[in-house]
């Protein structure tokens, strides 16, 4: 009887070649509650990709579950990845994206190809200024520029 959602982040939660077998996505459709979504974080998906070797293409294939991702992913953490090594630094994680061109069309098409450009987008940026939020205005005014043009 409540509206309440839990939401899990995909991290990193496992390095090995048997990601796919347990992905936060599958977790949710194992416990199939409606009260349990997933949060898809862009830039932990090109970090994984990355430690893993992996063609991001290829890699996206087969981490999202095109059949089963609108029903279990609630939210999306949107931002872009300048060091997608894993290591999570101020200075080159969850950063602004620099222009349109500067990948966000890219990862904004990541969202388009599985269906997921009706969630929840929340722009995760890291800023030099919390205050102002200067980095996260732009961030939104990008998404929304990208949005008109698609």
């Amino acid at each position: 009887g409540t509206n309440v959602k839990i939401l899990i982040e995909n991290i990193h939660v496992s390095i090995s070649e048997n990601i796919n077998r347990c992905t936060v996505l599958r977790i949710c459709q194992e416990i199939n509650n409606e009260h349990l979504k997933m949060c898809l974080d862009t830039c932990h998906l090109h970090c994984l990709s990355n430690m893993l070797h992996k063609d991001f293409d290829s890699f996206l294939e087969n981490y999202i579950d095109k059949t089963i991702a609108n029903k279990y992913i609630y939210q999306i953490h949107f931002s872009a990845t300048k060091n997608n090594d894993g290591y999570i630094e101020k200075k080159t994680h969850g950063r602004k994206h620099d222009s349109i061109e500067e990948l966000l069309k890219e990862d904004y098409k990541i969202l388009e190809k599985y269906n997921l450009t009706n969630k929840n987008i929340v722009t995760e940026v890291s800023e030099e200024n919390y205050e102002s939020r200067e980095d996260q205005k732009y961030e939104i005014e990008l998404l929304r520029k990208v949005e008109k043009i698609k």
